[in-house]
């Protein structure tokens, strides 16, 4: 027979049971430098990738009360000048400048803006209605005609100051702003600035229904806020010095509630400002839909104010429009000066 060797060898092993064991190796807690570390506060939000555009984002929008209130002659209003949330009251048909901050410089090639409008008791805003305005951001010097319109009026790093000019037959009330941000052909942001702005009638503007033309009438039927009132019979006339208040707290906000709420005129009727006209002289009169002045032409005034003793308007709107209750009492003269506030207040 020839030899055989075998390639089997036998490994001997120890019993491991009986085999002091060393203590098992602590594993380390320290981070590998490989490993990416999670953002902190210190360290700051993490950096966008380099080549890829970020959305356009507002940060922050001013609707600069005080340029715009000196341009739209509204600067005495209440609602402009108070100390917390003032409110901008513009005048259609003419444009008014807000600025916007961005995160990151605009570009026009690249990013798109849009400025979204509604009328802010609109429950279901449309463009049919009137109570939607989607207003694209046209470039520096175009002409923007005489619909709704915003125009880039001038641009840092990353600030944009925009003109924005509502239509001259806009409807009148209270409006809110939305801001739409895109890259083109991209994904877009949203912003909606927390508060709402006024928009009123303008005699200024050639194109509005009211428009009225000498500055001396504009001072007197538009910006004075006292004036004279004639009481009396036909033969024996006196007047009276009233004040109209028409810029006081409350009386523009309740003079929009005597229009929608109590005259319950449509969207559309609030942009014509002959079924304004109508509408508020009806919502004055208590009969009328519970309205803001009950009136009294007998001897006895209890449980209210004798009509000879109210000297203006302000009052009087203020009451109504914190309680929701016609006002007692007026008469003749008392009517007229309550429906002449609440008219110069929305043309004005």
């Amino acid at each position: 027979m020839g030899k055989c060797f075998s390639s089997f060898q036998a490994v001997f092993k120890p019993n491991e049971a009986n085999t002091p064991q060393s203590p098992p190796r602590r594993q380390s807690t320290r981070r590998p430098e490989s490993l990416p570390k999670p953002p902190s506060v210190v360290d700051g939000p993490e950096k966008p990738v380099e080549g890829v555009e970020e959305v356009l984002v507002v940060k922050e929008v001013d609707l600069l009360l005080k340029e715009n209130g000196l341009l739209h002659h509204t600067e005495q209003y209440d609602v402009m000048e108070r100390e917390k949330d003032p409110l901008l009251v513009v005048r259609r048909g003419q444009g008014f400048v807000i600025s916007i901050t961005l995160s990151r410089g605009y570009n026009s090639e690249k990013d798109g803006i849009s400025f979204i409008f509604t009328v802010q008791d609109a429950e279901k805003p449309s463009y049919g209605q009137g109570t939607l305005m989607a207003v694209p951001l046209l470039a520096k010097g175009t002409e923007p005609g005489t619909a709704w319109n915003a125009v880039l009026d001038s641009c840092t790093e990353n600030m944009i100051r925009v003109k924005v000019t509502p239509a001259a037959d806009a409807i009148v009330g209270k409006w809110k702003i939305d801001i739409d941000t895109k890259l083109k052909n991209d994904g877009a942001v949203s912003y909606s600035h927390k508060h709402p702005f006024y928009i009123l009638f303008n005699p200024w503007c050639r194109q509005d229904q009211v428009f009225l033309e000498g500055e001396d009438l504009l001072q007197e039927y538009v910006l004075a806020d006292t004036g004279l009132i004639w009481r009396g019979s036909y033969n024996r006339l006196r007047p009276c010095v009233w004040k109209f208040a028409q810029f006081e707290k409350d009386v523009l906000d309740c003079s929009l509630y005597l229009v929608s709420n109590v005259g319950k005129l449509t969207f559309a009727g609030r942009a014509d400002p002959v079924k304004t006209s109508r509408v508020l002289s009806a919502a004055v009169n208590s009969p009328d839909d519970n309205g803001a002045l009950m009136g009294n032409w007998g001897d006895d005034f209890g449980g209210g104010t004798p009509p000879t003793k109210w000297i203006g308007s302000m009052k009087i709107l203020q009451k109504y429009y914190k309680d929701k209750k016609p006002v007692k009492y007026g008469q003749c003269w008392v009517f007229s000066g309550v429906l002449t506030t609440s008219k110069s207040h929305l043309f004005n």
